[in-house]
């Protein structure tokens, strides 16, 4: 549940938008008291990579009902950072 004691942690997945309203969690990695280390959360416009909860690393405006790449490569020394490609994605 957490990549604390990790040096370094990559990770890519496949994500289906769908048709979703509101906001979804789709992925996160948390630190030994549960906060957030980085997560990945999609709001039915916006696939959004944050660090710490808030910051925000990429995001991008998606479609309905189309796949999306993400990509996330964290280490302890320098943070996280994601990128988001996909069906209309830049």
């Amino acid at each position: 549940n957490t990549p604390q004691n990790e040096t370094s942690y990559r990770v890519r997945f496949y994500y289906y938008t769908g048709d979703i309203s509101g906001s979804t969690e789709i992925f996160r990695a948390r630190n030994a008291g549960g906060n957030n280390v980085f997560r990945v959360t999609h709001d039915g416009a916006t696939i959004t990579v944050g660090t710490a909860g808030t910051a925000t690393t990429d995001s991008l405006t998606v479609n309905d009902n189309r796949w999306y790449m993400v990509s996330l490569d964290w280490s302890q020394a320098s943070g996280v950072t994601g990128r988001i490609r996909g069906s209309g994605a830049r």
